[in-house]
């Protein structure tokens, strides 16, 4: 199974976190990075993401550049500072390959947990993981 962690895209001032859109910048970031994910190929079954705005919007970008037709949900534990161990833990008993969509620090935290690697991640940034009887090997990794 496949697990894809992607780091949204930039995005404008905004007073209430929660509600910062991204900047024009921000949606070009994430259309690139959805071109090049789909010369890969990628079969993704569901996608999550932490419901801020910016998020939900890079997600939203996804699925339509991906032309996916799968299960589209904001779920919680994803959000900048949020405890990585939930979907740590919940990432081994997922039964379809996921894209997550979040946010720094939290993307780089999971990534490392579940990798054991220590690696940057940029805005726009997709990762692809193959998990393996609980253990993730990192496959490939695309920026904007």
């Amino acid at each position: 199974m496949f697990i894809f962690l992607l780091r949204h895209g930039d995005a404008e001032a905004h007073r209430i976190d929660r509600e910062r859109s991204l900047s024009e910048f921000g949606q070009q970031q994430i259309w690139q990075t959805a071109t090049k994910v789909r010369e890969k190929n990628c079969q993704i079954e569901q996608v999550f993401h932490s419901g801020l705005k910016r998020a939900r919007e890079s997600a939203e970008i996804m699925t339509r550049e991906l032309s996916l037709n799968c299960t589209f949900s904001e779920v919680t534990g994803l959000t900048p500072n949020d405890d990585i161990h939930h979907w740590a833990q919940q990432i081994n008993r997922l039964e379809k390959s996921t894209l997550f969509v979040g946010h720094n620090p939290y993307m780089g935290a999971l990534l490392g947990h579940l990798t054991q690697q220590r690696l940057s991640f940029a805005l726009g940034q997709i990762v692809c993981l193959d998990i393996i009887a609980n253990k993730a090997n990192l496959l490939w990794t695309l920026k904007p």
